[in-house]
């Protein structure tokens, strides 16, 4: 089973080689980060590689010398198509695939794995659409078409697609809850198009207590997996693409030590799971100093890189053997 790290190598001050070294010294074997459509496709139809993704581009090029794998998320929009929103129109949908071709031959024998988009059903990285979100066929669509390109210049890739929470219950934007909305893109075909489905199990902020603990959120991801085994006889690989437990000071949140041994506790019994194929923690630094702003303070490690008890007990699990 991989252990990752999500990534956010545009933001980070030193070269990409700093990072992976330092993930390869604590074990992990892969890294996920976002490979933006707009950062690549800035004229129409013209593919290169801008300014703000050469640090990503670097570092899902090198990964393989350091023994890691890539998980390279496809995902937002592009400002010549659909508004910048969702691609959802015909022309949306041909030139993501088209764009996510490009990648897969630029990184063909490099990246293992591509995510197609990230948070659907929350409206991540879609500022002027995050309430309108659309619905599971246009995503299977663009799955599809997505997923049949990147296969067609990359063989060996492995694909997977989701990216939702199947723990929290009815999503209000959707008004269904991840299973059923995931249930809905089963019925349309779409386990003909991908290798595994990607899931985002936050449990921190739920009202069940249960699901807080190791074991209590990876029981419901069980429920989950058996439920598609029971109705659909599809035993579906799952990949656990974020999972984070914040310290901070606010709802949800929880101490340094805490944090270290449910994280501990969740690699060691996901690993028992044949079904469950990696587990990408998020993320690999904190991504602010404000210690009551959750989204500052799900890091492994602090900003001036100093290694959170959570990573130190990581490392002594020796993950990557």
């Amino acid at each position: 089973m991989e252990v990752g790290v999500c990534t956010h190598f545009s933001r980070y001050p030193n070269a990409p080689s700093f990072y992976v070294k330092l993930l390869k010294e604590y074990g992990f074997t892969s890294f996920r980060g976002d490979y933006g459509w707009g950062g690549i496709e800035e004229s129409p139809k013209k593919y290169s590689v801008s300014k703000r993704l050469q640090k990503s581009d670097l570092a899902f090029m090198n990964a393989p010398e350091y023994g890691l794998s890539g998980m390279l998320i496809l995902a937002y929009g592009n400002k010549f198509y659909d508004s910048g929103g969702y691609p959802v129109s015909e022309d949306g949908i041909r030139a993501f695939a088209n764009y996510a071709a490009w990648t897969a031959t630029r990184f063909k024998g490099k990246v293992k794995y591509y995510e197609i988009w990230n948070e659907w059903t929350n409206g991540t990285g879609v500022t002027n659409q995050r309430n309108i979100i659309p619905s599971a066929e246009d995503y299977f669509k663009l799955v599809k078409f997505t997923s049949i390109a990147v296969k067609q210049a990359d063989p060996s890739a492995i694909v997977i697609a989701g990216g939702f929470n199947s723990l929290n219950g009815v999503n209000k934007k959707i008004g269904l809850t991840g299973t059923a909305w995931f249930a809905q893109l089963v019925k349309l075909g779409i386990l003909d198009y991908i290798d595994g489905v990607s899931i985002h199990p936050y449990s921190f902020q739920l009202n069940d207590v249960k699901l807080k603990s190791a074991a209590g959120n990876l029981e419901g991801i069980d429920e989950f997996h058996d439920y598609f085994m029971s109705k659909f006889n599809a035993d579906i690989p799952v990949y656990l693409t974020e999972y984070g437990v914040p310290i901070f000071n606010g709802v949800g949140g929880t101490s340094e030590s805490i944090a270290a041994f449910t994280i501990k506790k969740y690699i060691e019994d996901a690993r028992k799971r044949p079904y469950m194929k990696g587990v990408w923690l998020y993320d690999l630094i904190d991504d602010g100093s404000d210690k009551s702003n959750r989204e500052h303070n799900f890091g492994l490690f602090s900003q001036n890189l100093k290694p959170k008890k959570s990573a130190i007990e990581l490392q002594k699990l020796n993950i990557a053997k």
